[in-house]
């Protein structure tokens, strides 16, 4: 069996001794920023983060006006109880009422056959 750990330990050992080159041609004032960045950072992340009153005014008038919304749509999506059947009953009736009216006129019927009649319906 191939153990290349050898190989890791070798490689891992190649690398720290570059680091260590590489460090030592870092300036000191270099050396001093990056410090304080790294003491910054680590200030950073110990701070508990501030409480936004802002955004939670903001989340709270964004729900408010969403339910207002919401509310508003249901209430139009209802049809009035009364008006739909009587319009429906109206409907039906009136168009009896035409249907036997044109039933009993002949002359509708010679009207249909007529040049006039084509020229409506190509209107």
């Amino acid at each position: 069996m191939n153990d290349i750990r050898p190989q890791e330990d070798a490689f891992d050992e190649a690398m720290r001794d570059r680091y260590r080159l590489a460090t030592g041609h870092v300036s000191a004032a270099t050396r001093a920023q990056l410090r304080q960045a790294r003491h910054a950072a680590a200030i950073g992340d110990a701070r508990r983060p501030r409480f936004s009153w802002p955004l939670l005014l903001g989340g709270a008038t964004a729900a408010v006006f969403a339910v207002a919304f919401g509310l508003g749509l249901h209430k139009q999506a209802l049809p009035a109880p009364d008006t739909a059947p009587t319009t429906a009953v109206a409907t039906a009736a009136s168009y009896e009422e035409s249907a036997s009216a044109l039933e009993q006129d002949p002359d509708f019927y010679a009207w249909l056959g007529s040049p006039d009649a084509e020229l409506v319906a190509m209107e």
